[in-house]
C-alpha cells in the first residue's frame, strides 16, 4: 500500500485500484483513466483528460473558504477569499477544482461525490488521474471552473457558439448558446435481449438472454441569444462579448438557494438551479440590455435581438454493455 507524505492513500499499486465508494451517486470512470493502469474495466461517460495548466491564485476573488458555515472573510488565505459553508463545494461536482488543504498541499481533483463528511473523486498526481478522498475538515479552500478552454495566458476562456439557424418566412437568425449549467447521469438497467434460433414445427424459437443496458441522460440550462444573420461581424462579436459577460451574472443567480445543512446529489442540485431560472432571465436582461445600450444601435436592429434561458434534458437510447 502507498501512501503521500501526509499518508493519504494514492491508490498507486495495481491491488489498491479500486473506486471509492460513492454514497449519494455512482458514476462511470473513464476507461482508461489516462495513465491510470488497471483502471475501471467499462464506461467512458467522463472524457475529463488533463487538468487545467496553470496554478489558481489562492488571493482570487473566486476563491471560496470552507469555514464550517461561516460568512465573510477568510483569516486564513487571501484577502480576497470567502468563506462559505461546506456544502458550497457540492457546486464543483464534475468540474475541475483546485484544492488547498490546511496542511499545506494543493492539487488539481475532479469531484464525483460529495457527502457530509469527505469528498472523493480523481486527483491529478505525477501526470495522471488517481482515485482519492479526503474529509471535509482538512479543505481549507478551493476554486472550480465551468469553462473547460485555457487562454495562452493560463486562464479560463468562455464564449458564445454558433448552435443553429432559425428561418423565418422574412429572414434568418443566427442563434448563439452559452450553457450555464449542466450535468450528466449515467442508469444502468437489466434487460434482455431476444435472439432467434429458427424454426420447430412452424413455431420461431427465441431465446432471451440476460443483459445489462446503460444510457446517460444530460441536463442543462442554456441561454440562447439570436438576431438577424445580416448583422455585420462586428457587431455580432460585440453583442456576443456583451452577452457573454451578462451570462456570468445569471449563472450565479442559477446557484442562490438555500443551504438546508443536508449536501444533495448533482440532480438536487441541477433541479434547485433550474428554480431560480425566473430570476436568472431577469439579471440576464439587466446586464445585457443596460450594456446593449453602449452600442447605440438603431432602435430597429435592438429591436431584432432575442434571448431566453431553457432547460433541457437530452437522453441517450439505452445500449448494451
Amino acid at each position: 500500500m502507498n501512501y503521500n507524505d501526509d499518508d493519504s492513500i494514492l491508490y498507486q499499486d495495481d491491488s489498491m485500484l479500486r473506486p471509492p465508494q460513492f454514497t449519494n451517486f455512482n458514476p462511470m470512470i473513464p476507461n482508461p483513466i489516462p495513465g491510470f493502469p488497471g483502471g475501471p474495466s467499462q464506461g467512458s461517460n467522463l472524457n475529463i483528460g488533463p487538468p487545467p495548466n496553470f496554478i489558481p491564485s489562492k488571493d482570487s476573488a473566486e476563491v471560496k473558504s470552507l469555514n464550517q458555515g461561516s460568512t465573510g472573510k477568510s483569516k486564513g488565505s487571501g484577502s480576497q477569499t470567502k468563506a462559505v459553508s461546506p456544502g458550497s463545494i457540492s457546486f464543483c461536482l464534475f468540474k475541475f477544482t483546485y484544492i488547498w488543504e490546511r496542511g499545506g498541499r494543493n492539487y488539481w481533483a475532479f469531484l464525483l461525490n460529495v457527502d457530509r463528511r469527505s469528498v472523493s473523486g480523481l486527483r491529478w498526481f505525477r501526470g495522471r488521474w488517481v482515485y482519492f478522498g479526503v474529509d471535509l475538515n482538512r479543505i481549507d479552500s478551493f476554486i472550480c471552473y465551468r469553462s473547460e478552454v485555457n487562454d495562452k495566458n493560463g486562464l479560463r476562456k468562455e464564449s458564445l457558439t454558433t448552435a443553429k439557424k432559425e428561418f423565418t418566412t422574412d429572414n434568418i437568425k443566427n442563434t448563439y448558446s452559452k450553457v450555464l449549467s449542466s450535468i450528466e447521469i449515467p442508469e444502468e438497467r437489466n434487460d434482455f435481449l431476444e435472439n432467434y434460433l429458427g424454426e420447430v414445427e412452424g413455431n420461431d424459437l427465441t431465446v432471451k438472454i440476460p443483459c445489462k443496458q446503460r444510457r446517460t441522460i444530460s441536463y442543462r440550462i442554456v441561454l440562447e441569444v439570436k438576431y438577424p444573420e445580416s448583422f455585420n461581424k462586428d457587431m455580432i462579436d460585440e453583442i456576443n462579448n456583451i452577452a457573454l459577460e451578462a451570462s456570468k451574472e445569471a449563472a450565479k443567480s442559477l446557484d442562490e438557494f438555500r443551504d438546508n445543512k443536508h449536501f444533495l446529489t448533482p440532480l438536487e442540485i441541477f433541479n434547485s438551479s433550474a428554480k431560480n431560472i425566473g430570476k436568472s432571465i431577469k439579471v440576464f436582461s439587466e446586464e445585457f440590455t443596460t450594456k446593449l445600450k453602449k452600442l447605440k444601435l438603431p432602435r430597429e436592429e435592438s429591436k431584432e435581438i432575442e434571448y431566453t434561458i431553457v432547460e433541457e434534458k437530452i437522453e441517450e437510447p439505452w445500449r448494451v454493455i
